[in-house]
């Protein structure tokens, strides 16, 4: 077909399209004569085998869009190289193993982060994307922090008791800056607050 500018596929076509009263399935191949192996980064020619990945994406209109990705294995002929074979790789795409695009997974990474596995596998299922609360929960947990945190060089405690029946209580802060988070542990039950 030529057109391709949805999808957002380097060196990919489309070739068909399927619909279904709950999904649309888009049929991909590659067009791209050689790639780079993965382990030795040396150019890829002769083809091996093809074979067919299938990918869950973002979804349209309330239909879930399965991408449906006819793949080669190469050769690689480079003598020093470990692998004999390797997959054409889709770094902009998917990970290798994954079975949904990487934007469906950031897509999805942000209802868990708004608003956790229970009430966000209810709201994806709502805007067409299959998962369980156990998924979100892991996309969260297997998630790179936005901002790289470093270790306090010095802890700062901090106890009183209000009242002798109530409890003590301590905070734990950064010591030397005065912006970050307190941690406070009323009677055994940790919580976050804002200094």
């Amino acid at each position: 077909m030529g057109w391709n500018p949805l999808l957002a596929l380097e060196a990919m076509e489309v070739e068909r399209f399927r619909f279904t009263p709950e999904a649309v399935q888009i049929d991909l191949f590659s067009t791209a004569a050689s790639c780079n192996g993965p382990a030795c980064g040396q150019r890829g020619f002769r083809v091996h085998s093809r074979y067919s990945r299938r990918l869950d994406d973002l979804s349209g209109h309330g239909r879930i869009i399965q991408l449906k990705l006819n793949l080669r294995r190469f050769f690689c002929d480079h003598p020093d190289c470990p692998k004999e074979t390797f997959v054409e790789p889709l770094p902009k795409v998917t990970r290798p193993h994954a079975r949904r695009t990487t934007r469906l997974t950031a897509a999805m990474q942000s209802i868990a982060f708004t608003s956790g596995g229970e009430a966000g596998a209810r709201l994806a299922r709502d805007m067409g994307m299959r998962t369980s609360p156990d998924t979100l929960l892991r996309l969260m947990r297997n998630a790179t922090p936005a901002v790289q945190l470093r270790a306090p060089q010095v802890l700062g405690v901090d106890d009183w008791a209000n009242r002798r029946a109530a409890g003590l209580r301590f905070a734990l802060s950064p010591g030397g800056t005065h912006d970050d988070a307190l941690f406070t542990q009323i009677a055994g039950e940790p919580f976050w607050r804002a200094p």
